[in-house]
């Protein structure tokens, strides 16, 4: 491997796959997924439940350069911004968009959904998927036409500039710097559809307009990173009373019209990362990566993240012994997992 994410995994990987690995005394890349702890004092504003002071642009930034210093800290060859000035992963990419003004009932995980001995223990917890029956959790839902507004661009812009000024501030170079943002299926995945006749005219749409982002991200110099659980944890929770062939025909028209949507775009400047689902659970209804391996190698970013050594995935190296990887991509096992109160031994 050229790549390893630190984070969502555990390192056994590296271990179980040295017999099948070419050897070569060469440094191994590191990076991580997207999202850090935020400071305590940004965690409620990020909510939406304190109103920011007056000085939180100063304070944002500032907090913004300790995060980015502490992944240089911590040897990382590509860092970001934690993702601090986000809520989650989505909703900042959806209320840059018009559309949303529905509400819907969340997407429910199955493996919680079966598991309530275990899933009683989130009572409480609310966030993008319904993790407890006892909890309801509530999302927007897309109920007009979708298009990326004038104003969403400008908060873009905001968000942007920030992540800039401080690589700036500390000497880096953009090309080692990564902005999340997510793929049109992922978008669906947590959001509903009240207004579209199907889904695939919703995906294409939130395609249409999320090229805009996807395309602003590439020009201001930064390596543009589609998140997309939507190709793996898209099928326990909005495809999961669906067939595995229906899932895997939606997936891969995911795939086609992020595609498009990236078209134009220089693909070795372009990441893309997947997963089960960064959430606490059993996971046993987990799609085999064998059946999306293919799916996942048709996208057209270069550099592919993922989800790659925890319990129920950490064998699945085996798998890319029969899937064809393109010449062009570099694949970016994880190692690291934040889903356990386990903290790895550093001389794993």
């Amino acid at each position: 491997f050229q790549f390893v994410v630190c984070a969502h995994d555990k390192v056994a990987l590296m271990a179980g796959a040295k017999a099948s690995l070419p050897q070569a005394r060469k440094r191994v890349r590191t990076t991580h997924v997207g999202s850090l702890p935020r400071p305590d004092w940004l965690v409620p504003i990020v909510r939406g439940e304190q109103v920011p002071p007056p000085d939180y642009a100063k304070r944002l930034h500032e907090a913004t350069v300790e995060v980015m210093q502490k992944q240089l800290d911590a040897g990382l060859d590509e860092i970001n911004d934690g993702e601090l000035g986000r809520r989650d992963y989505v909703t900042a990419a959806r209320q840059r968009m018009s559309g949303f003004g529905g509400k819907g009932q969340a997407a429910a995980a199955a493996d919680l959904v079966e598991m309530k001995d275990f899933s009683e223990r989130l009572e409480g917890r609310k966030g993008l998927l319904t993790l407890t029956e006892k909890t309801e959790v509530t999302t927007a839902s897309c109920n007009s036409p979708v298009a990326y507004t004038p104003e969403g661009f400008d908060d873009l812009c905001v968000e942007m500039n920030r992540v800039k000024a401080a690589a700036q501030e500390l000497g880096i170079p953009m090309s080692r710097v990564f902005f999340s943002s997510p793929s049109p299926g992922t978008l669906a995945n947590f959001f509903g559809n009240e207004f579209y006749e199907t889904h695939e005219e919703y995906v294409g749409a939130l395609a249409a307009a999320m090229a805009t982002e996807y395309k602003a991200i590439h020009e201001a110099g930064f390596k543009l990173q589609v998140d997309c659980p939507d190709l793996a944890m898209g099928r326990h929770t909005r495809f999961a009373k669906k067939s595995l062939a229906e899932f895997q025909k939606a997936a891969r028209f995911h795939v086609q019209v992020m595609n498009k949507a990236l078209e134009g775009l220089d693909s070795s400047k372009i990441r893309m990362h997947v997963c089960w689902g960064n959430y606490p659970g059993p996971h046993h209804h987990d799609v085999a990566l064998a059946d999306i391996a293919d799916i996942i190698m048709s996208a057209s970013p270069k550099f592919i993240s993922i989800e790659a050594c925890n319990p129920g995935h950490a064998h699945e190296h085996e798998v890319w012994k029969n899937v064809k990887v393109p010449a062009d991509k570099v694949l970016m096992p994880g190692v690291l997992d934040t889903t356990t109160s386990h903290i790895e031994n550093p001389r794993l």
